[in-house]
């Protein structure tokens, strides 16, 4: 056989293969060792969010709802938000309001992909413009951008006798309305007597006072409009008048006040350990509003406590009994009959010994009973009606 020579030029070209994959080899070393020092430092590559620009329509309305929630709400989403504010009513948010037919403001232009999370929080207000979003049907106040008005701005008048100390008051009750989201604008209040007063008692047949007037802005809002129907009326001129004012109030026709209540205990000394009654009775009456005129304490044994003892069959003590305009406080007398008898002459009498939480004597025994667990049910009637 014969034996191949290698020449000198054959070795020249082995060594620059041999250099060109070396030169590979290394470069593969370099990639795959940086890949690995990636992953032992923990430190990855830079993704690129998405970018929402959120454009915020602005105005001077400091009772109107805020869009700040809504950028706060897209920010949790994993993009890359940009911010602006643009005046409603300048020239560039005229622009805005016509481009994507805006009629409530202030409002937000969001020009960017959402999450499906988002879209279903924001429901109904959310309106998709095509490449953008803006929102809609917007909860009052707001303003019009037709108008350049404000939607959903109350007025108030209120009517009321100043000489009525204990009447109901109505302030509390505008706190509330404001509390819930009614924007009252302008308040007056006016007494009864005064000849701007009397014509709004004879317009809208005011029974009693002290009560309230709002104007027709009122119904911007539905959740007034749904509540109304239990406490007022809501007038053919769009007036929303209260005609169910909780006692104490006066009659307009004969100036009466009505809602005063006496309370009378009976009571036997003789027993320390009975419940007390003021302690029990008292703060449930007050919470259900009932204004407690005057109280008297009757003993057992005296001769009126005998006789209320035997005029209404009464064969528990320590015992509360009501009367008076009782019957103006309809919270109170839809829950007694599961406590309480009603008298023929209109005084209402309390039996109700399952619910409450300490000793009674029981006169037809003469012993004292030592109540168990009391009811649950009974006292959850309890609670409902304190």
């Amino acid at each position: 056989m014969t034996e191949k020579k290698f020449n000198f030029k054959d070795k020249n070209t082995l060594l620059i293969l041999l250099s060109t994959i070396l030169l590979v080899v290394l470069f593969l070393s370099t990639i795959q060792l940086g890949s690995i020092g990636d992953i032992v430092s923990g430190e990855k590559k830079e993704v690129k969010l998405p970018e929402v620009k959120v454009t915020l329509l602005t105005v001077d309305c400091e009772k109107c709802i805020e869009m700040d929630g809504v950028v706060e709400a897209i920010s949790s989403d994993p993009v890359t938000l940009v911010t602006e504010r643009v005046e409603a009513f300048s020239d560039e948010g005229k622009k805005l309001l016509e481009k994507y037919e805006i009629t409530q403001v202030p409002n937000i232009i969001i020009d960017g992909q959402l999450s499906p999370e988002l879209i279903t929080n924001f429901g109904e207000f959310l309106q998709d413009n095509g490449k953008v979003f803006t929102f809609k049907n917007l909860p009052a106040p707001y303003v019009d951008t037709q108008t350049e008005k404000i939607v959903g701005e109350v007025s108030v008048v209120s009517i009321v006798d100043k000489t009525c100390t204990i009447c109901q008051e109505i302030n509390p009750l505008l706190g509330q309305l404001e509390n819930i989201g009614i924007f009252i604008s302008d308040k007056k209040e006016l007494n009864h007597d005064s000849d701007e007063a009397k014509e709004l008692i004879e317009k809208y047949d005011i029974k009693v006072i002290p009560t309230l007037i709002m104007s027709k802005e009122a119904r911007q809002y539905p959740d007034l409009i749904e509540a109304w129907a239990d406490v007022g009326i809501i007038d053919a001129d769009g007036s929303f008048v209260l005609t169910n004012i909780l006692p104490p109030y006066k009659e307009v026709s004969t100036g009466n006040l009505v809602g005063k209540v006496k309370l009378s205990i009976l009571f036997d000394s003789d027993c320390d350990e009975c419940y007390k009654p003021e302690e029990f009775h008292i703060p449930i009456l007050e919470n259900l509003g009932i204004y407690i005129d005057s109280q008297e304490k009757i003993g057992l044994t005296t001769a009126k406590g005998k006789e209320l003892i035997e005029k209404y069959s009464i064969t528990k003590i320590p015992t509360v009994i009501l009367t008076g305009d009782t019957d103006s406080y309809k919270a109170f007398t839809s829950v007694w009959d599961s406590v309480g008898t009603i008298e023929d002459d209109g005084a209402y009498v309390f039996n109700g010994f399952h619910i409450v939480n300490g000793p009674y004597k029981d006169l037809e025994t003469n012993e004292v009973i030592i109540p168990e667990t009391p009811d649950p049910n009974a006292q959850a009637a309890a609670q409902v009606a304190s």
